[in-house]
C-alpha cells in the first residue's frame, strides 16, 4: 500500500496541466514539481514526529508504536505527506498533507 501511494502523490506533483491533474494537485494541496523532489524519509526521530502530528490531527488514539506504520515524503521545501500505511480493516486511508511547519493544510481520504 505504502509504494502505489508514494507512486499516486509522484503522479499527482509530475503531472501535467489537464483539468485532472490540477484538480488533484489542488485537492491535496501540493505543488506541481519533479518525481526528484519527492523524497520517503526514513529517519526513524522524523518519523515518529511525522506519525505523532498525524495521530494529532486526525484525532486517532495512538496504537502501540509496533502495529502502525507510516510513509512519510517530503516534496520540496514546502510540503509534507503523511499517511498510516498498516494493513488493517477498517474506513479508506488517509492522507494529512502539512507545510513545512507541521501545520496542517489537508487531509483526503483515498
Amino acid at each position: 500500500m505504502a509504494q502505489g501511494l508514494r507512486e499516486r502523490i509522484i503522479g499527482i506533483v509530475t503531472a501535467g496541466a489537464d483539468s485532472g491533474a490540477v484538480r488533484d494537485r489542488a485537492a491535496y494541496n501540493l505543488p506541481k514539481t519533479t518525481a526528484a523532489k519527492v523524497s520517503a524519509v526514513t529517519q526513524a526521530s522524523k518519523c515518529t514526529i511525522a506519525a505523532q502530528h498525524f495521530l494529532a490531527s486526525t484525532a486517532q488514539t495512538p496504537a502501540p508504536s509496533d502495529t502502525l506504520r507510516f510513509l512519510y515524503l517530503k516534496i520540496g521545501s514546502s510540503r509534507l505527506v503523511v499517511s498510516e500505511v498498516s494493513i488493517r480493516p477498517g474506513p479508506p486511508g488517509l492522507v494529512v498533507v502539512f507545510d513545512s511547519k507541521w501545520r496542517e493544510l489537508t487531509s483526503v481520504a483515498y
